[in-house]
């Protein structure tokens, strides 16, 4: 695994030879995306290339994939991706709903609670990622 040092001099470097940083972040490994200056777009962390697909095309494609292609269908190394992948969204999806109620709300005790289970879902985000 690359440590944050190492990662963050490699992104410096992209960026001072005119590859664009994304706002957008890897699906694996959660680091920043760039987009070079052919237009692709890839993660110097993972060195993967990362497709974007917009979101009607991506409800599709999860429909059929998931009617077609049945999970114990795939080897276990692509479950687990998939697996990781969704269980990034769920906490992705939490996580957003928690900062919309801290936001929102003005009761102490609550605003207590919302930010405690916000920072275990910020720690189970980290474990996620080194898997």
């Amino acid at each position: 695994m690359i440590k944050i040092k190492e990662a963050a001099k490699k992104m410096a470097h992209l960026l001072k030879t005119g590859y664009t940083m994304l706002n957008m972040a890897c699906p694996v490994c959660n680091n920043p995306v760039f987009r070079d200056k052919k237009g692709d777009i890839f993660c110097p962390i993972c060195n993967r290339k990362v497709v974007l697909v917009d979101q009607k095309t991506e409800n599709n494609s999860e429909k059929n994939q998931q009617s077609n292609l049945p999970l114990k269908d795939l080897d276990n190394e692509e479950k687990k991706i998939i697996i990781n992948q969704h269980f990034k969204e769920l906490i992705n999806k939490k996580m957003q709903f928690l900062i919309q109620t801290l936001e929102k709300e003005n009761n102490l005790d609550i605003i207590e609670k919302t930010a405690r289970t916000l920072t275990q879902l910020i720690k189970l985000m980290r474990q996620v990622n080194k898997l």
